[in-house]
């Protein structure tokens, strides 16, 4: 609770952690995303789900998933998200050739 200060008989509540929390609230307003790389990052996990769905039907499973998580987190610092849906494309059919190879063409990742 905040405290009261008494001062000239005037009771004075001093500014409390509700400033703090609105100066939080504007900085995390700069981290908003647009509609645009919103929609990116919902496919971008969509297409990660997907993914593992797949490789757990595989035996080489650790090995798979140690190379899916290294091939998406190795360009997350890429700004630009026109160069973003490239990698994201590359990434699919890089994927797409790795699982013909497998023998799994049945499992096959969308470029949606």
């Amino acid at each position: 609770m905040a405290k009261i200060i008494q001062s000239n008989m005037l009771f004075v509540r001093p500014f409390s952690s509700s400033t703090q929390l609105c100066s939080r609230k504007l900085r995390n307003f700069d981290k908003a995303l647009s509609l645009e790389e919103f929609m990116f990052r919902a496919k971008v996990k969509s297409t990660y789900r997907k993914l593992v769905r797949i490789i757990y039907r595989t035996h080489e499973r650790e090995e798979l998933l140690r190379y899916a998580k290294i091939e998406f987190t190795m360009n997350n610092q890429v700004s630009d998200l026109s160069q973003r849906r490239y990698l994201l494309n590359d990434g699919v059919n890089k994927i797409n050739q790795m699982l013909a190879m497998m023998n799994l063409q049945g499992s096959k990742l969308s470029n949606d």
